[in-house]
């Protein structure tokens, strides 16, 4: 097994793979669109993204970190692309969790969901399903 190490971004890399041998929650992350978005990061993505948008601002990286997390478990890492050498390589990357959340909320954010609907606070029906009236006059 041929490995190399690679500095991006003050982190350290040294595993390598290739397009085809990257699994199926590992994360693509390099130059390009959608077409590296890993199909069990889309599934999870897909899966949390209601929550995120319903999340208020602060609590949108606690629903990325929860993906994040089952993301791992599932056996999914972070690879980058090594542009220089133009050897098609993945190289494993020791990213921070900002780095991840950055990553996951770009590809969260991709993602066309249906909200439900916001709750109004307008007047509670009656019992028999109808509208309280309204006293006129």
């Amino acid at each position: 097994f041929f490995s190399r190490t690679v500095f991006y971004r003050c982190a350290i890399i040294t595993m390598s793979i290739t397009r085809n041998e990257a699994g199926h929650y590992d994360v693509l992350c390099g130059r390009g669109g959608g077409r590296r978005v890993s199909p069990g990061l889309r599934e999870l993505a897909h899966r949390y993204a209601v929550a995120y948008r319903m999340a208020q601002r602060g609590q949108k990286k606690a629903v990325c970190m929860q993906l994040i997390e089952e993301l791992e478990q599932l056996g999914g890492r972070f690879w980058v692309e090594n542009n220089r050498d133009g050897d098609g390589l993945f190289y494993e990357a020791g990213f921070t969790d900002e780095q991840k959340i950055r990553k996951v909320k770009e590809v969260i954010r991709r993602i066309e969901v249906d909200l439900p609907p916001p709750v109004e606070n307008g007047p509670e029906p009656v019992e028999n399903g109808t509208e309280p009236e309204e006293n006129g006059g």
